[in-house]
């Protein structure tokens, strides 16, 4: 009894590490002393063990992350601790972005991320905001000290984000987010920069390894349909991907119109933005 007592403890420490921040630990207990068949055999405990790969909860498993089909599949805690499910967002186009309240460029890219939401979100646009304190600790706040920031010190002057805020949490390392893992690695080179590529022997070219998020206010836009689209530098001005969000807007508008003909109704209509 005692060497399953290590064994099943040894599991459930890895696990944890494994799956992130964002995973709440009690319900990962639960799940490993829970889930005796299924996904939590000996061959995945050794794979929950040893592979850095981040992993998410999906139905009750254990899932890696490079097996997610699409954006929406993904779920996060916002601010208020509230799980938000991607699939509320399927059909609309989505920025995902990496902030920081003391930043320098904190002030232009939150207003600019409101003026976006106040022209794109009856369009079919949604902004998410990921707080994170890896880039110069320019995030020392807790999750309800934030919006207070925002309101008070930058942008001040009563300041309230129109854009989803998201809960603090981590974009590199060990503790990295599974929103971001699935993102640098569906997007491992930056559409603003020339990004490098590797010759194989066969003289295939090949992306490089998904490279980490460089500094705050990283930009990753992703399609109507789950996909990510593209990834921007934290220097890149959010004004300056305009032409590529309305493209895809223009392009969802196309493929709706063409899904209502088929199926009539309307899926933006279906969308709460307050749920």
């Amino acid at each position: 009894m005692a060497g399953k007592s290590v064994q099943r403890d040894q599991v459930k420490k890895g696990a944890v590490e494994s799956l992130r921040s964002t995973i709440n630990s009690n319900a990962v207990t639960h799940e490993l002393k829970t889930n005796r068949q299924g996904c939590l055999d000996d061959s995945v405990s050794r794979t929950v063990l040893e592979d850095e790969e981040g992993y998410f909860v999906s139905s009750g498993s254990l899932v890696p992350v490079s097996l997610v089909r699409s954006f929406y599949e993904l779920s996060a805690l916002d601010v208020n601790g509230k799980m938000v499910q991607f699939s509320r967002f399927e059909g609309r186009v989505v920025l995902v972005m990496c902030v920081a309240t003391g930043d320098e460029q904190a002030t232009r890219e939150f207003t600019q991320m409101n003026e976006f939401v106040s022209a794109y979100d009856c369009r079919g646009l949604s902004i998410l905001a990921f707080p994170c304190d890896q880039f110069g600790n320019k995030e020392p706040w807790h999750n309800h000290e934030i919006p207070l920031c925002m309101s008070h010190v930058r942008p001040g002057r009563g300041f309230a984000p129109k854009f989803h805020l998201m809960g603090k949490c981590e974009v590199n390392g060990p503790r990295s987010h599974p929103v971001f893992e699935y993102l640098k690695q569906r997007l491992p080179g930056w559409s603003d920069e020339p990004s490098a590529t590797i010759r194989s022997l066969r003289g295939k070219l090949l992306p490089p390894k998904a490279p980490d998020v460089r500094w705050n206010f990283e930009k990753f836009l992703i399609s109507y349909d789950g996909k990510p689209y593209k990834r921007f530098l934290s220097s890149t001005p959010l004004i300056a991907i305009a032409g590529d969000v309305e493209h895809l807007l223009r392009s969802s508008v196309i493929v709706m119109m063409s899904t209502n003909s088929r199926h009539g109704g309307n899926k933006f209509l279906q969308y709460d933005p307050t749920r």
